[in-house]
């Protein structure tokens, strides 16, 4: 089922496929499986570092409320991602 919804970036309306509770629930059901193939990389300073700088930026966006929790992994191919986790 979709709606329509405020687009927290816009500001507009827009048709919405999921709710931001349903997004949240797939994000902490999503990231075992992220996590899983690579582990994680355990390096406290580098991982304080981008801490710090994800909190900066959560703290500016347009979802603040939104505590995001930032992991570290080695991978062999370029990629990248910020999994929310609630």
């Amino acid at each position: 089922m979709s709606s329509c919804a405020i687009n927290p970036v816009t500001g507009r309306r827009q048709l919405m496929f999921i709710t931001e509770s349903q997004e949240t629930r797939m994000g902490r059901e999503y990231d075992p499986q992220i996590i899983f193939p690579f582990g994680l990389y355990e390096n406290p300073p580098l991982f304080a570092l981008i801490e710090k700088k994800g909190r900066e930026m959560a703290g500016v966006s347009h979802r603040p409320e939104l505590l995001p929790i930032y992991f570290v992994q080695w991978v062999s191919q370029t990629t990248g991602w910020m999994n929310l986790l609630f």
